[in-house]
């Protein structure tokens, strides 16, 4: 692998594997030509998509979709078999890069990967099984907007985060220099005290030193870290075996209904981790100890999603016995046209998931976020009142929420606010 790697820039590995199956499918099926006539606006969304997949926790069917819809009319399980496919391509491919070059983003979030991947598959396959009846309308609705209210949520809550750190940070320079002051000040006395007045001194203050505050002070600390790891114990022991199943469950459950989900599910869980622990005690002065970075998130999802894409894929294309459920042919020769974009689209976008990146990305990842259902309400809810009525309510909801938590950390303080952190 090494020798490979010196030889072949990393990213094009998957595609190496990858293009010899796509030519040979191709020219056997003389699929090639008809495919990127018919479907070249695919090719050249896709071009943004597979990019987005790969450095947000959105995925690529937040530009797919409205392109599929639009400009090439598919159905809603046509644009959802379409999304699941392209992604068992590129978000794999994604992953492969992840494993290869960046696999000190999974580090301390491998065991809730691995439960989130298998409970994901569950509910997808539960999702197929149990909710094939359930409208793709309204499941759109449903995902876009909840999409929209995250990322509000968590846009909020960042620009909170920043603005704290910012105060520390300025605490901690006016400290700093009043240190250095007190520090002069005091040498400049010390010069004016003689060595009898020091000695003297120190007998007369002596005295007052109580030692029965010590073991005090150790017996309440140790009482508050034993009661803080009892909190701590019920934060983890509530993320990992309640929020966890759900999150997982609900997001294979999403994408087998839309092609999408699990990805974003696994990132909203991250950030709700992330509070339980700033909020019982992992974060103490700006620690991030315990945490779960932005950019290991969006890794996770990359890697969650393909995992979800491949075993959703493996369901569709197998489904043989009703005919009106069989993969449309339109749907494959739109994969055929876009097999190559993504092979290469969605490493590349892993690869700006570094620390420089990460505001950058959750920038993206809120822009997106509002945008994706702003397209989806332009494109199928039109004129729809009532959808758009209870849509702006939720939106409406969220914002009074956000609004009331700023007020009452401005007037009481921020003590004991939850904040989401990615």
């Amino acid at each position: 692998m090494s020798r490979v790697g010196r030889g072949v820039p990393t990213i094009f590995l998957p595609a190496l594997c990858v293009y010899p199956i796509w030519l040979t499918i191709g020219i056997r099926e003389d699929a090639l030509v008809s495919a990127v006539v018919n479907y070249y606006p695919m090719m050249v969304a896709m071009v943004l998509g597979s990019m987005i997949a790969g450095s947000t926790p959105l995925g690529g069917g937040v530009v797919a979709f409205p392109v599929s819809v639009l400009v090439l009319g598919f159905s809603p399980d046509q644009g959802r078999d379409f999304s699941l496919l392209i992604q068992s391509v590129g978000m794999t491919a994604a992953s492969f890069l992840i494993f290869y070059k960046k696999r000190c983003l999974l580090s301390g979030c491998e065991d809730a990967m691995v439960i989130f991947s298998i409970l994901s598959v569950i509910g997808m396959i539960v999702g197929f099984e149990c909710f094939s009846g359930l409208s793709p309308y309204v499941v759109n609705i449903m995902y876009t907007t909840t999409v929209a209210c995250i990322a509000l949520v968590l846009a909020y809550f960042d620009v909170v985060a920043r603005r704290r750190k910012a105060v520390v940070n300025d605490r901690s320079a006016g400290g700093n220099d009043a240190g250095k002051t007190h520090q002069r000040s005091m040498t400049k006395v010390s010069d004016d005290i003689s060595d009898s007045d020091i000695e003297s001194e120190i007998i007369r203050e002596g005295p007052h030193v109580d030692s029965s505050c010590v073991p005090l002070e150790t017996t309440i600390s140790n009482v508050s870290d034993s009661a803080g790891s009892d909190r701590r114990w019920m934060a983890t022991t509530f993320t990992m075996y309640i929020c966890l199943p759900v999150f997982a469950t609900a997001g294979g459950i999403l994408s087998s209904q839309i092609g999408s989900g699990a990805d974003i599910a696994f990132y909203f869980y991250g950030c709700v981790y992330n509070a339980t622990q700033s909020r019982h005690g992992y974060s103490r002065s700006g620690n991030t100890e315990g945490k779960i970075g932005g950019n290991t998130l969006t890794a996770g999802s990359v890697i969650i999603m393909a995992n979800t894409s491949i075993f959703g894929s493996i369901l569709r294309v197998t489904t043989q016995k009703d005919s009106q459920a069989i993969v449309d042919d339109r749907v494959y020769q739109a994969l055929m046209a876009c097999i190559p974009i993504v092979v290469l689209g969605a490493p590349v976008g892993s690869l700006f998931l570094t620390q420089s990146n990460q505001q950058r990305l959750k920038y993206l990842f809120y822009v997106l976020g509002i945008l994706q259902l702003a397209v989806f309400g332009i494109i199928k809810i039109g004129n729809d009142y009532l959808t758009w009525s209870a849509i702006l309510g939720l939106l409406s909801f969220v914002m009074i929420c956000l609004v009331t938590h700023h007020t009452l950390s401005s007037r009481y303080g921020e003590k004991g606010s939850v904040t989401f952190e990615s």
